[in-house]
Parts: structure tokens; sequence; C-alpha cells
């Protein structure tokens, strides 16, 4: 799956999740999420916006965009020398 489309299901399952429930902002996901990556215990209010939010889902895809996109740059390229070089060359 190209990245524009993971991307695009990423925000399309957002979407969806905020307007099933409107009580849940996409500050509460990603604040769950980023105590779900750091290891933190998450309160009673956090596992209840885990559950509705489908905060596992979310973090999944967010590891798969992040793998494909690590994948498809150049081994030890950083995102700057990329782009710094297709300036410099006009080439990808």
């Amino acid at each position: 799956m190209p990245p524009k489309d993971r991307e695009r299901g990423t925000g399309r399952k957002r979407k969806r999740v905020l307007a099933e429930h409107s009580d849940l902002t996409l500050t509460a996901l990603y604040n769950v999420l980023e105590k779900l990556k750091a290891g933190d215990e998450l309160t009673g209010k956090d596992e209840d916006v885990r559950l509705r939010g489908l905060v596992l889902i979310l973090k999944e895809l967010h590891e798969t965009t992040d793998r494909f996109t690590a994948e498809a740059r150049p081994l030890g390229a950083s995102r700057s020398r990329i782009c710094s070089s297709e300036r410099s060359t006009g080439q990808p």
C-alpha cells in the first residue's frame, strides 16, 4: 500500500472514532498513544480512551507507516540530507 494511502487510512480511522465518540479528542487519543509507547501505566480514563478510541489500532497504523517510511529511505540517510540532495541535483 502506498504511503499516502496508509496516511489516508489513519486519518479516516481517527475521524470515524471522533465522530462516533464526541467526548473524545485527538489530543486525548495521542496522549494515550504516547503513554503506551513510553510504557506508562494508564489511568481508568486513559483505559477508556484506549478502548473507545481504538488507540491500539492507531498505534499499529503509525508503526506500519513509520516502518514503510524507514524502508523507503536509503540506509543512514536523514530526511534533511535527502531533501538537500534533491535541491542540489534536482533529482530524488
